[in-house]
C-alpha cells in the first residue's frame, strides 16, 4: 500500500455524490423542465452528454452505456464522480483515506478533529463509511453506510481517534487496518498538536467494530505509515517509509522518499538488491510484478536529467529494467493534457498494464490516470493517448465538489474486479472529504473486446483448447483446429460431417457337371466343376462443411434473423437497437476519412461488447428472454464482426 504526498487530517463528513453547478441547476427551474439531451443530468437520468445519439456511451434515453476505456464509468456516483458532499451536519467532521475491498466495495476512513471546533473528550471519535462498488453508501454497513465511534476500547489506552492517517487498507479477513498519527486522551480531553502526536495503529473487522484483539486492547502503539501484507496475511507497517510492497517470498520493499531499499522477512537488510541493499532513488508508490520486477513511481531519479512525474522500473536485483521506457524510466505526458508532478497512485492490471495516478499541478485541480503497457509504452487505447482525466477542484469557481479552496494531499488509485479504475483523492483539511473518481478500463482476459484486442473469451477460456482467442487476446490462426471444429476470425466453428457407406455382399457359387458313359469296351466319365466368387467393394464418401456466413454487408450480418438459431426467439430490443447502432456506424466508417473512421469502428466494437454480454445476460436465469442457443450465435456473430473491424 501507499500513500499520497502530505497526510490527511481526520474530522467526519457524509460522502455525496456530486450535484450540478448551482447555477446551472438555477437556470433550468427557472426556464424549463428537465429532458434528455439538454447536458444536464436531471432525475431520473442515468446520464446526459448533450445529444440523443446511441452508442457514445450515453444512450438517447439518457442511460449508460457501455464506454471506451479512459471514459468516466456511466453508473458509478453521477456521471463516474463521488465528490463533495450535499449537505453536513458538523464542519468538524472528515473523511479522508480511501482503500478497496475484494469485492470492488471502497472504505473511507475518517474521524472527528476535535482541536478545530472543541476539546470535549465526546468531541474526538473514529469514522468509517463504505461505499457500494457504484459509490452508493453500503446501507448494510453501520448507519447508512457510517460508524461513528469514539471507541471506548481505544480511550482506555490513552487515544481517542486518528489525527493525521498514514494509510488504510482491507486484509484477507475483510477487516480494515488504519495507521494514523493519533490524538491523545488524558482521561478528559482529546488533544491534538501537529507533530506531537504518536503514531498507532488500529484495526476494524469487516462490519465497522472496533477490533479489541488487534494489538494490545486494539492499539498498535508506534506502528505508522504505509501498510502491506505478507503472504501468510500478516499486517507489515513501513514505519517512516513513504512507500511499501512485499513480494511472493515475503521480502519487504520500501522507500523513504530518497532511497529505496529491500529487506529479508525477518527485517534484515537484502546485500543483494540494489548497491548493498539501496536503490538510490525515492518512492511514492511501489507495487511488485508477478515476475519479480518492481514498479516504482518517483520524483527523485538515479541519475535520470529529468524530474518529471515518472515511473521506473526495476530488475528483481535492483538495477534499473532496460525492457522498459528508456534505461528503466517513463515520464508519462501527452501533450494538450494536464501536467502531473507526481505520481502518487500506482496498480498492475492482470493483463501487465500498469496504472498511475497523479494530481494536476495547475488549477483547478484534475485527477490524472495514465495507463502504460508492460513495457512502458502509454497505451493508445485508453483515454487521450494513454491518459484520462476528471476535474476534482479545489476550484476558483462554482463546483459541485467542493465549496471552497482547499488542496488535496495526493491521490491513490484501484482496479475493480469489474475492470473500472477508481482514482481517491485524498484531502488535507477537514473542511472538506476525498473525491472519487471511476473511469472505464478493462484487460485481456475481461470477457470484453477492447481497442486493441482480436478477441476475448475470458481469463479461464482464453489459450483453451475450446477457444479461438489467445492468451493474449488475439484470434488463433485460421483454420486452426479446436475443441469440435476450426477456428474462423477468432471463433470456434463446429465441423460436421456426412458419411455414406455402401456394403455388398460377397457370394459363392459352385457348380458341378458329371457325365458317365459306359460301354462294353470302354469306360469314360467326364466331370467339371467351376467355382465364381463375386464381390462388391465397400465405399464410404465423406463430406465436410462449415458454418458460413449468410450475407456479406455490415448491416445484413447484424440482423439477428439471418441467424437460423434465433428463428423462434424474439431478441429483446434492446439488443437489436444496439446492433442496428453498430451497423450505421460500421458502414459510416467506411467512407469516413482514416481518423473519424478508426473511432467510429471503436464505437462500433463497444456496442457490439455490450450486446454480447447483453445476449448473455438474456439466456440466464429462471426466465430467460432467449434462447442460449440464439445467445450463443449473437455472441459468436457480433465477435466475428468486431475481430474484423
Amino acid at each position: 500500500m501507499t500513500r499520497g504526498v502530505g497526510a490527511v487530517l481526520a474530522g467526519v463528513l457524509l460522502l455525496a455524490a456530486a450535484r450540478p453547478p448551482l447555477h446551472a441547476a438555477a437556470a433550468c427551474i427557472e426556464c424549463c423542465a428537465s429532458s434528455c439531451g439538454d447536458g444536464m443530468l436531471d432525475p431520473g437520468e442515468g446520464c446526459d452528454d448533450g445529444n440523443v445519439v446511441d452508442g457514445d456511451g450515453c444512450s438517447s434515453a439518457c442511460r449508460c452505456e457501455i464506454a471506451a476505456p479512459g471514459t468516466l464509468a456511466c453508473g458509478f456516483g453521477v456521471g463516474g464522480i463521488v465528490g463533495r458532499l450535499l449537505m453536513r451536519s458538523d464542519t468538524c467532521q472528515s473523511f479522508g483515506r480511501v482503500a478497496m475491498q475484494p469485492d470492488g466495495r471502497l472504505v473511507v476512513v475518517g474521524g472527528r478533529f476535535a482541536g478545530l471546533c472543541d476539546v470535549e473528550a465526546p468531541g474526538a471519535r473514529f469514522l468509517l463509511a463504505r461505499l457500494n462498488a457504484d459509490g452508493t453508501p453500503d446501507a448494510t454497513f453501520g448507519t447508512d453506510g457510517v460508524v461513528l465511534d469514539d471507541v471506548a476500547a481505544a480511550r482506555a489506552q490513552g487515544i481517542c481517534a486518528g489525527g493525521v492517517f498514514g494509510d488504510i487498507a482491507v486484509d484477507s479477513m475483510g477487516g480494515i487496518v488504519v495507521s494514523a498519527f493519533v490524538q491523545v486522551f488524558d482521561g478528559t480531553l482529546c488533544n491534538f498538536v501537529i507533530g506531537f502526536n504518536p503514531p498507532a495503529a488500529f484495526r476494524f473487522r469487516m462490519d465497522g467494530s472496533f477490533d479489541e484483539a488487534f494489538g494490545g486492547g486494539g492499539v498498535e502503539a508506534g506502528a505508522e505509515g504505509p501498510i502491506g501484507f505478507d503472504p501468510d496475511g500478516h499486517v507489515v507497517f513501513g514505519n517512516g517509509a513513504t512507500a511499501l510492497a512485499v513480494d511472493d517470498g515475503g521480502r519487504i520493499v520500501t522507500s523513504n522518499g530518497v532511497v529505496t531499499m529491500r529487506r529479508s522477512p525477518t527485517g534484515d537488510l537484502d546485500l543483494s538488491f540494489g548497491d548493498a541493499g539501496f536503490a538510490s532513488l525515492g518512492a511514492q508508490a511501489i507495487a511488485i510484478q508477478s515476475n519479480g520486477r518492481i514498479v516504482l513511481t518517483t520524483s527523485s531519479r538515479m541519475g535520470f536529467a529529468t524530474y518529471d512525474a515518472g515511473v521506473v522500473r526495476l530488475l528483481e536485483s535492483g538495477a534499473p529494467d532496460p525492457d522498459f521506457g528508456i534505461g528503466g524510466l517513463v515520464t508519462p505526458s501527452v501533450v494538450g493534457q494536464p501536467a502531473v508532478l507526481v505520481w502518487t497512485g500506482l496498480a498492475l492490471q492482470p493483463d501487465g498494464k500498469i496504472i498511475v495516478a497523479g494530481l494536476s499541478e495547475d488549477t483547478p485541480t484534475r485527477a490524472v490516470v495514465a495507463r502504460l503497457t508492460d513495457a512502458g509504452a502509454l497505451d493508445v487505447n485508453f483515454g487521450n493517448g494513454g491518459i484520462a482525466w476528471a476535474t476534482v477542484g479545489p476550484p476558483n469557481y462554482s463546483s459541485p465538489f467542493s465549496s471552497i479552496n482547499v488542496p488535496f494531499s495526493g491521490i491513490d488509485v484501484f482496479l475493480q474486479p469489474n475492470g473500472r479504475i477508481v482514482a481517491a483523492a485524498a484531502t488535507q483539511y477537514s473542511d472538506n472529504s476525498p473525491v472519487i473518481v471511476a473511469f472505464e478500463g478493462g484487460w485481456c482476459g475481461d470477457g470484453t473486446v477492447q481497442p486493441g484486442e482480436g478477441c476475448d473469451d475470458g481469463a479461464v477460456a482464453n489459450g483453451s483448447a475450446g477457444s479461438c482467442c489467445t492468451t493474449d487476446c488475439l484470434p488463433r490462426q485460421e483454420e486452426a483446429a479446436c475443441a469440435g471444429g476450426t477456428c474462423q476470425a477468432g471463433i470456434c466453428v463446429a465441423t460436421t460431417s456426412t458419411s455414406t457407406t455402401s456394403i455388398s455382399t460377397t457370394s459363392t457359387s459352385t457348380t458341378s457337371t458329371s457325365t458317365t458313359s459306359t460301354s462294353t469296351t470302354s469306360t469314360s466319365t467326364t466331370s467339371t466343376s467351376t467355382t465364381s466368387t463375386s464381390t462388391t467393394s465397400t465405399s464410404t464418401t465423406s463430406t465436410s462443411s462449415t458454418t458460413t456466413l449468410p450475407c456479406t454487408t455490415v448491416r445484413c450480418l447484424l440482423d439477428p434473423s439471418t441467424l437460423t438459431e434465433c428463428a423462434h426467439d424474439t431478441i429483446p430490443q434492446a439488443i437489436s437497437r444496439k446492433l442496428a447502432n453498430a451497423g450505421r456506424l460500421l458502414e459510416r466508417a467506411d467512407g469516413s476519412p482514416p481518423r473519424r473512421a478508426r473511432a467510429l469502428r471503436r464505437r462500433a466494437r463497444t456496442l457490439l461488447a455490450a450486446v454480447r454480454r447483453a445476449a448473455k445476460a438474456a439466456a440466464r436465469g429462471p426466465t430467460p428472454s432467449v434462447s442460449a442457443t440464439c445467445a450463443a450465435a449473437i455472441g459468436a456473430r457480433v465477435q466475428t464482426i468486431a475481430s474484423r473491424t
